[in-house]
């Protein structure tokens, strides 16, 4: 990987920025991999990410839950001093602001939206994308299917979407008290049950402190 960095910023005269995008199987390790390959930001793509692309029993039964995703991601930017410095963005399962909101507080840098982005698109969930046949035209091949597909509706569609997001989670920053997205914390979240809390590191709401699994460990994840 240090090899193709090193090709790859000289053939674009060290103007583009280099992002290495992760599936969701050893957010630590591969996050540090990334790191000492001298990746500029890094996207994490947790379990359900795929749309219609991934078979079935990928998207259900292999790797883990964005959630699960963010804690480990962090912590390695984290104790290889970069956190904010190489940049994280968070995919998988990325719905709305709240869903934004939540993956910046616990330490991520931004949020992408495939699916979410997709449906707002017109899209229908009938998981064809892999066929190149999209009735809706969104991910045909067919210039008929195609044809369905007006850009300057679906365009609009889109920026109706993106506008909702980000006003939700301006309103969420707001409530938390803040006057910029970037201040967000851990502090501004509570897990509602105890296994939210034993996978994030979050205080549990109305124990309000870290499990003692948390406590004990400071949230290790380098034994992964």
């Amino acid at each position: 990987m240090k090899k193709m960095v090193a090709f790859i910023r000289e053939v674009t005269e060290y103007k583009v920025p280099i992002l290495f995008k992760l599936g969701p199987s050893r957010p630590y390790a591969d996050v540090q991999a990334c790191v000492e390959a001298g990746a500029d930001a890094i996207s994490l793509d947790g379990l359900v990410g795929g749309t219609g692309c991934s078979p079935t029993i990928v998207t259900q039964g292999a790797g883990i839950p964005t959630i699960g995703c963010i804690p480990p991601a962090v912590q390695a930017l984290k104790d290889m001093g970069v956190h904010r410095k190489v940049k994280l963005f968070m995919l998988g399962g990325m719905r709305n602001g709240l869903d934004a909101y939540k993956a910046i507080a616990m330490g991520a840098d931004g949020v992408g939206f495939g699916s979410a982005a997709e449906i707002a698109m017109g899209c229908r969930a009938c998981m064809s994308c892999h066929t190149g046949s999209c009735p809706y035209g969104i991910t045909s091949q067919d210039p008929r299917l195609r044809a369905r597909l007006d850009p300057e509706e679906v365009g609009q569609r889109l920026t109706n979407f993106i506008e909702a997001t980000a006003e939700e989670l301006k309103i969420l920053t707001m409530l938390s008290g803040h006057e910029r997205v970037s201040d967000l914390t851990t502090e501004d979240l509570r897990a509602m049950d105890i296994n939210t809390a034993a996978i994030t590191g979050l205080k549990l709401v109305g124990y309000e402190r870290p499990l003692p699994i948390w406590e004990h460990t400071g949230g290790v994840f380098g034994s992964q």
